[in-house]
């Protein structure tokens, strides 16, 4: 008997052969004459095809990448030029076109779907004889993809009107494989490029300030998007050059008074470290993280005059303001008001000199002079010695008078101080008065000196002959009397002297005569 392993067996009787034609095309076998079997049985056993061994260039591919799988057989060196064909197969399904003269199969992309049970078989091309090859288990990884965002220059530096660069960096992603730029805010992305290197560039020429947020990037391959993680972006603005303002407004200000700078930048990004200076003397330094201005106050005292400014600094540049000058102004004391001559006393046609001062208070300072309520002068003084006012006197200017100094924060006034102008006597006149035409002995006679200008108290002295007779004393003026009981020897002349201090003025002598027919005789002498 002979028989094929591979399905064909045939028995014959052992008595005679009768020149069996035996043609073997691969593994397949064909007689061509009945052979003439006679005597004992027996059973011949012919194996042409080994079974086929499936191999995977890899039993644990990832994701995306391609697995070669061979369909492996040997034939016996006798039948080395049987021709064959392939089949592949998983979990039972045909894979690619069916039967094909190629020992091995290509998957040019595995993915995960694609695990499985994978086994092929052989078969001659004539005979149709095949073989199955035992299961191979391949298991698909999952792709472990890197990609990552990061940021030229880095995310600390990225500063407004500079150019900002988005780097994807892509690794372990099977291609080809198109990357896209995300701004988290936006669905749509802001670029789309195939990969052609690790590291993909998407350029912002000139960044700005509404550029600051999230993003991403993506790796997609047509099949699976790998997502890089976000990175924040916030675009720092350089400050501005910071002003310099004061409150209460103005570049004068009293002593006393509190006074606040203020710094603000009109842009910049937060945090801004603020510095005041006067006259480049650092005064204080103010960190604000909310707002863009900051303030400090102080009292002034006279040494805070001076020039003053402030700088902003982000860490991108530090920016100084404007110079503010500010004057503190010393209000002015209360002046002092003095007499030049002084003393309240003082004689008419001399020149008076009022000189007003106060000790303290910045210049300039404005005096004004009043002879009680009525403005005698001012004058503007650009230093501190005080003003003068001078005026010859006359009898209207006694009185009280006062001044006062003013330096734009508060007019002060000085006490008054009392001023009596003397008038000196004029020189006076000397009038007998008889008690009719004529006086006889026994009559009395008054005598009266009056000073037409002169200020009380005057004091008057009469005189016979230049013998004093009497003195009195006028206060309110009006003259001063002297009342005499007429003999024989009081005939003579008479005169009267006026004082009130300021020199001695004389009267014109008057001629009295007494007779003894009494008759009373009055003649003028002229002096």
């Amino acid at each position: 008997m002979l028989g094929i392993k591979s399905g064909i067996s045939f028995c014959a009787c052992f008595c005679m052969l009768c020149m069996p034609v035996l043609r073997m095309n691969y593994v397949f076998l064909q007689s061509t004459s009945k052979p003439h079997c006679f005597g004992d049985c027996c059973n011949l056993s012919v194996e042409l095809l080994h079974h086929p061994v499936l191999r995977a260039n890899s039993s644990w591919p990832t994701e995306g990448e391609p697995v070669t799988l061979t369909c492996e057989i040997q034939l016996p060196p006798q039948r080395s030029d049987v021709r064959l064909q392939f089949c592949f197969f998983k979990d039972g399904q045909i894979l690619g076109p069916g039967w094909s003269s190629s020992p091995e199969f290509q998957i040019n992309t595995i993915w995960r779907e694609d695990s499985g049970s994978y086994w092929c078989k052989a078969q001659t091309v004539t005979s149709r004889v095949w073989k199955q090859s035992r299961t191979s288990q391949i298991y698909v990884q999952r792709v472990v993809a890197n990609v990552q965002m990061h940021t030229r220059p880095a995310l600390e530096l990225v500063i407004a009107g500079q150019e900002l660069v988005l780097i994807c960096s892509v690794d372990g992603v099977p291609g080809p494989v198109r990357i896209f730029w995300y701004k988290k805010s936006n669905k749509k992305p802001m670029k789309a490029k195939i990969q052609n290197s690790l590291n993909e560039e998407f350029k912002i020429t000139m960044v700005k300030k509404r550029d600051a947020g999230e993003y991403y990037c993506e790796a997609n391959n047509g099949r699976l998007s790998f997502r890089s993680k976000s990175v924040t972006i916030n675009v720092k603005v350089p400050v501005s050059p910071p002003g310099l303002t004061l409150s209460p407004p103005g570049d004068r200000a009293p002593e006393g008074d509190e006074v606040t700078l203020q710094c603000k930048a009109q842009r910049g990004s937060l945090p801004i470290q603020y510095q005041f200076f006067r006259e480049d003397v650092f005064l204080k330094e103010i960190e604000v993280t909310s707002l863009r201005t900051s303030s400090f106050s102080f009292s002034l005292t006279a040494e805070h005059s001076g020039n003053y400014y402030c700088t902003a600094d982000n860490g991108l540049g530090a920016q100084r303001s404007r110079a503010v000058h500010l004057s503190v102004i010393t209000p002015v004391s209360p002046p002092v008001l003095t007499l030049s001559p002084p003393g309240p006393w003082a004689v008419e046609g001399d020149l008076m000199t009022l000189h007003c001062v106060a000790q303290k208070g910045s210049p300039p300072i404005q005096y004004q002079f009043y002879h009680g309520d009525v403005t005698l002068g001012s004058s503007s003084i650009p230093s501190g010695v005080g003003a003068s006012f001078s005026f010859s006197l006359t009898s209207e200017h006694s009185g009280n008078y006062h001044c006062t100094a003013d330096n734009g924060f508060g007019s002060k006034h000085s006490e008054a101080v009392s001023l009596s102008v003397t008038v000196p006597v004029s020189c006076p006149v000397l009038t007998l008065r008889a008690p009719g035409a004529q006086a006889v002995v026994g009559d009395v006679v008054e005598l009266h000196c009056e000073a037409q200008r002169g200020s009380p108290p005057i004091q008057c002295w009469f005189y016979r002959n230049d013998v004093t007779l009497e003195s009195n004393s006028s206060l309110s003026g009006g003259g001063s009397s002297f009342n005499l009981s007429l003999t024989e020897e009081h005939s003579g002349n008479y005169s009267c002297e006026a004082n009130n201090g300021l020199g001695v003025r004389r009267s014109d002598a008057v001629s009295l005569r007494v007779t003894a027919e009494m008759r009373l005789q009055l003649s003028h002498l002229l002096l």
